[in-house]
């Protein structure tokens, strides 16, 4: 994965942009204003919080480092993403010791987990660091005796912990919900006692209330902003074809499948699990299932990759409980021997696998038509010839960062406060342009282009592919022909048309 990286910086090629997400801009940009000009800015002009804490303060960190230069940056985040994997694979490797010590198949699945944790540790975004967070504060409740009293260390490292996972992932605060009452079931010791650890966990996640009041004392509001715009839903209906990405998304490892047998295996085995095992093994079970129905419930967008990050730990967890149950009669000889072939078996399969993406993101990489990075560079010479503020929705991150001019970022979610109360509101799309002083609009969509009404075209934002039909939304009408139009297309046949249009 670096590789690529070191790979087209040698070459004086900025095709590393490819690799992280759009989204990863909602961190870099904001963390580059706040360093160079003082300000926490997407667009340079307004205030947003639209980020979790730790990986932007995580950004701002790289970004001094590399004193500016962008190529350093980028091989620094490389570097960081790549020692994020390692962790995770010693903090699971640890676990395994702890929970499966004898099972045959858990080092083959940490290794087909990694693989997959490797590739959403590369996109750039803040479960770089919450993953390996995961997995380290599982191992710290395998140390935990509930049946004697928990030293303090213990207690304040673990509400440290806590801390610093939230931190990186604000809605990783329902697993440490999750968590603390499962504690409180399985500490067996008297009312006072449990009191006292609450209160010594609470003292040990410090960093929370400084967070929450620093956010209320420079932007007036206790949570992020994109978390206020995602939460602007009519009604209250599930999500069900985001249930359906679930369950088959790649990166999911199946996990949502494996949940069910994986809570049957748990019952099965108890009897071999101490408290701490049994509450790590059902809190990485039940923590999806929660957070996923919170998800699907409070919020009507489209879910990234990124959000399948209890996936990859849910189904090493699964896996295990399971060969707890089914294999632990096999003789010791055919188990050395059984995890001998697996383990060739899925490392060569992983080795294979890496040189086809290093060979495919290196030699032989092409951008792919429709892809964002493609997208922006054929905007450069319009937006060369016409300066000026921009505004934009969908695709906004690394557009506003190859084209160096500022984008008003219409969603909601790296722009101030004010944008949400729009779009809560369902403003009228042109007045709030209008309001924020854009000159142009740049918009795209599939191979539909957007309905059109007495020949104008009628826009949305946020887009209902990316925010859903429930959200709420502004509407604009544009009854001037864009004045800058394209098509692309690619090799699976989708087209996208990017549109730009003066706001007058």
């Amino acid at each position: 994965m670096c590789f690529r990286v070191f790979f087209h910086i040698y070459l004086s090629s900025d095709a590393y942009l490819d690799f992280v997400t759009d989204d990863f801009f909602y961190y870099f940009l904001p963390a580059k204003n706040l360093i160079t000009k003082g300000i926490s800015s997407f667009d340079g002009i307004t205030l947003t919080n639209g980020y979790h804490p730790l990986w932007f303060i995580v950004n701002c960190a790289l970004y001094v480092l590399s004193s500016g230069t962008e190529h350093l940056f980028f091989i620094l985040l490389a570097i960081l993403s790549s020692f994020s994997t390692y962790l995770t694979f010693r903090f699971l490797w640890k676990l395994k010791e702890d929970l499966f010590p004898a099972s045959w198949i858990m080092p083959s699945a940490i290794l087909v987990a990694i693989v997959i944790i490797g590739g959403l540790s590369f996109l750039g975004m803040e479960v770089t660091l919450t993953i390996p967070l995961y997995a380290y504060l599982l191992v710290k409740i395998t140390r935990l005796n509930f049946n004697t009293e928990i030293s303090r260390k213990q207690i304040f490292s673990l509400g440290f912990t806590s801390s610093l996972l939230i931190l990186s992932r604000l809605d990783t605060g329902l697993l440490i919900v999750l968590m603390l009452a499962l504690i409180w079931f399985n500490y067996n010791n008297s009312l006072r006692n449990k009191l006292k650890f609450y209160a010594i966990f609470a003292a040990g996640g410090i960093l929370m209330p400084l967070y929450f009041l620093s956010n209320y004392y420079w932007f007036g509001h206790l949570m992020t902003v994109s978390s206020a715009s995602k939460a602007l839903k009519e009604g209250h209906a599930i999500n069900l074809n985001m249930i359906r990405y679930l369950a088959t998304n790649r990166d999911g490892l199946g996990g949502i499948f494996l949940i069910p047998l994986g809570i049957i295996a748990l019952v099965m085995s108890r009897k071999y699990l101490n408290h701490s095992q049994g509450l790590i093994c059902f809190l990485v079970l039940s923590y999806p299932v929660v957070y996923y129905f919170a998800v699907l419930y409070e919020t009507d967008w489209f879910l990234n990759r990124w959000y399948l990050y209890p996936l990859s730990i849910c189904f090493f967890i699964s896996l295990g409980l399971l060969s707890n149950v089914l294999c632990r009669n096999i003789k010791n000889s055919t188990n050395v021997t059984l995890r001998r072939i697996s383990l060739t078996s899925i490392s060569i399969a992983a080795i294979i696998f890496t040189c086809i993406l290093v060979m495919r993101d290196t030699i032989n990489w092409k951008p792919d038509p429709n892809s964002v990075y493609a997208s922006a560079k054929k905007l450069l010479p319009f937006v060369k010839d016409h300066p000026g503020i921009y505004a934009m929705g969908d695709q906004a991150g690394l557009t506003a960062y190859l084209l160096q001019v500022p984008i008003i970022q219409l969603e909601g979610l790296n722009a101030d406060f004010k944008m949400s109360d729009n779009i809560k509101a369902k403003k009228d799309l042109n007045d709030v342009l209008h309001d924020y002083h854009a000159d142009y609009l740049i918009e795209t969509s599939d191979q539909n282009g957007f309905p059109k009404r007495d020949g104008c075209f009628e826009i949305e934002e946020p887009h209902p592919e990316q925010a859903g039909k429930l959200s709420y939304k502004m509407k604009g009408v544009f009854c001037t022909e864009p004045l800058y139009q394209n098509a692309t297309g690619s090799l699976g046949g989708y087209q996208m048309q990017t549109y730009i249009f003066k706001v007058k």
